[in-house]
């Protein structure tokens, strides 16, 4: 049996096969190179088709046929301004509906009193500016009781005065009618020495009676 001695890397074989691999590689990228390489007119052809095909497409006729449903199945992506419709809400209870009427009845209620409220405003408004009619007019009566009291006591003053002035002319009369009396009594004492001082003078003079003339 012989044994087949495979090739080595430093073969001169081997070498070759490499070479022919890196230049497959090179032709096959030119290739691509070239048809990704258009020219002016085909970006032309190819941007004039793009509205066709944009117009022939389903998601075009989806759109136009129902555009909500289209912008429902449209993806969102962060960082777009797009921003898809909310669902819509669904319809209140029986029961929600019942409590909102009977909440609105209540405020109706509520805001049908304010007409009352408003007309005991007004009164008690009307009552109030009659109040302070009458106390104007009592603080004026006030001040005219106040002038006059001034003059009153203005007046008490001088009758004060007088009643001082009055005292002094009692109380010095009163002198003068106890000087009066005194010299009353002086003068009857005097009257009765002057008698006495007459009789013992006559004492020793004869006296005749009943012996006619």
């Amino acid at each position: 049996m012989t044994r087949k001695r495979k090739p080595s890397k430093d073969s001169p074989d081997n070498g070759q096969s490499s070479a022919n691999r890196n230049t497959s590689k090179r032709n096959k990228g030119k290739k691509m190179a070239q048809n990704t390489q258009v020219s002016p007119g085909q970006t032309g052809q190819i941007q004039a088709s793009q509205p066709c095909q944009l117009y022939s497409s389903p998601q075009f006729t989806q759109m136009t046929g129902n555009p909500y449903a289209y912008l429902m199945n449209t993806p969102t992506f962060p960082g777009h301004g797009f921003i898809a419709p909310s669902t819509p809400s669904p319809m209140p209870s029986s029961d929600v509906l019942s409590a909102i009427l009977d909440r609105l009845n209540a405020v109706d209620k509520k805001l049908s009193q304010l007409d009352q409220i408003q007309q005991t405003v007004s009164s008690i408004v009307s009552r109030t500016d009659k109040m302070e009619q009458r106390i104007t007019n009592f603080e004026s009566r006030i001040k005219d009781v106040e002038k006059s009291c001034d003059f009153s006591g203005s007046a008490i003053e001088n009758l004060t005065k007088k009643m001082t002035e009055y005292d002094s002319i009692l109380k010095s009369t009163n002198n003068l009618q106890s000087r009066e009396c005194s010299v009353n009594l002086k003068d009857s004492k005097l009257q009765a020495e002057i008698t006495d001082l007459k009789c013992r003078s006559m004492r020793e003079n004869l006296l005749f009676f009943q012996i006619p003339e």
